[in-house]
């Protein structure tokens, strides 16, 4: 059983609709301001199969960082890879088919403020943190789960290995800046199964989409 998101629409006005899980783990690029809440929240939405949703990172003033929502993920995580490999299960898609009536739901892990949230996991103290993030983004997929990271970063090259070796799909919002953005020069854009770049009619990796997301 696919779970089907609606990313919005093309300029021709045909929906853009994707399986979740083929998406994979998606990074979502662009200025402050651009869309990127806008453009989660839509997907969040618009999954056809019934979904979660776990922050990581989140922040209230005058407060620590709050990362339990990643020790959520990562033990909810462990415990569908236990549970469902005594049943010689491999994946949701395979256990929602075997139990329609008891569906897990799809686990969508959204990171909205990763470059504050990168400057603690490269610190020591944070190494579990880390350890579990990798984890995550590295065996989730599978079981059901697709990190969604929200960023500022225009770059890769800031995005460390371990964890850019995990991503899938990005979306990246066209700039006004004279910048440049998203050229091979500063982004290798193999590295992913889809490319898409919202509001620009240039030529696209991958996959040629021109994306409007609903307002």
């Amino acid at each position: 059983m696919k779970a089907v998101v609606n990313l919005g629409i093309n300029k021709n006005g045909n929906n853009i609709d994707r399986d979740i899980l083929d998406l994979g783990n998606i990074l979502i690029v662009g200025y402050a301001g651009n869309g990127k809440s806008t453009l989660f929240q839509h997907i969040s939405k618009n999954i056809s199969e019934p979904t979660d949703i776990i922050v990581i990172g989140e922040h209230n003033e005058g407060e620590d960082w709050d990362y339990s929502g990643l020790d959520e993920a990562f033990e909810l995580l462990t415990f569908r890879k236990e549970n469902l490999t005594l049943e010689n299960i491999n994946s949701i898609e395979e256990y929602n088919s075997k139990y329609p009536n008891d569906k897990l739901p799809h686990i969508l892990v959204s990171i909205p403020n990763f470059k504050q949230v990168l400057t603690h996991l490269e610190k020591e103290r944070y190494k579990e943190q880390s350890e579990k993030l990798t984890k995550l983004l590295s065996g989730g997929r599978a079981f059901g789960f697709v990190v969604v990271i929200k960023t500022t970063h225009f770059s890769q090259e800031y995005v460390p290995t371990e964890y850019s070796q995990h991503l899938n799909t990005i979306i990246s919002f066209k700039t006004v800046s004279t910048r440049p953005f998203l050229t091979p020069e500063v982004e290798n854009l193999d590295d992913y199964e889809y490319v898409i770049k919202v509001g620009t009619d240039e030529p696209i990796v991958c996959q040629k989409l021109n994306l409007i997301i609903p307002q």
